[in-house]
């Protein structure tokens, strides 16, 4: 047999309050973890990139396209770094070297583009964070790394926020009850 809830009590509205406050508590923790947790997901595949695309780029600067070419040819034969993506394409967009079969279409993003691409001798398309580089000579090179572990964690992150969101609600009530019925014998 529940009371009956009189909104003007001051039981009432400290329930409540206590119900509001855990709730808000609790959101407010979901959503910090969530925000860290993406922002750290993707660093070292950015890192990954950012440090390729500086190395090519000296490698061009000291030894021209000839030997751009050949890097990019021996750093995506995937001994070196396994989750490197990377494409040399002229300013057509005509791959001249790489582990990717075609220049994507990706916009016109600055910093890491997330796209979902075939690597060649990759069974799946894979999700990736890129970037694009323009040469001197026209050239294009696309550097990144592929993030499908860092994507799987995310979405579970994002699954599992609704039953955390739900057991935040039920602890949130029983907090209220508690202190509801700890005012009550009170006074």
């Amino acid at each position: 047999d529940l009371p009956d809830m009189n909104w003007r009590s001051t039981t009432t509205r400290f329930a409540a309050l206590v119900f509001l406050l855990q709730l808000a508590a609790a959101a407010a923790l979901l959503l910090c973890v969530h925000a860290i947790v993406r922002g750290q997901a993707y660093e070292g595949a950015i890192e990954t990139g950012d440090v390729l695309r500086q190395d090519l780029r000296a490698i061009y600067a000291a030894g021209g396209p000839a030997a751009l070419r050949s890097a990019v040819v021996e750093r995506s034969s995937g001994d070196m770094v396994p989750d490197a993506v990377l494409l040399l394409a002229d300013a057509s967009g005509r791959p001249l070297a790489g582990n990717l079969t075609a220049w994507p279409e990706l916009g016109t993003h600055r910093g890491p583009i997330p796209a979902t691409l075939y690597r060649k001798r990759h069974a799946a398309p894979e999700s990736m964070l890129l970037h694009v580089a323009k040469l001197p000579d026209g050239t294009r090179l696309l550097t990144g790394s592929v993030v499908d572990d860092e994507t799987r964690m995310i979405r579970l992150l994002e699954l599992a926020t609704p039953v955390a969101l739900s057991l935040a609600i039920a602890v949130a009530a029983l907090a209220a009850w508690l202190a509801d019925r700890k005012s009550t014998r009170l006074n």
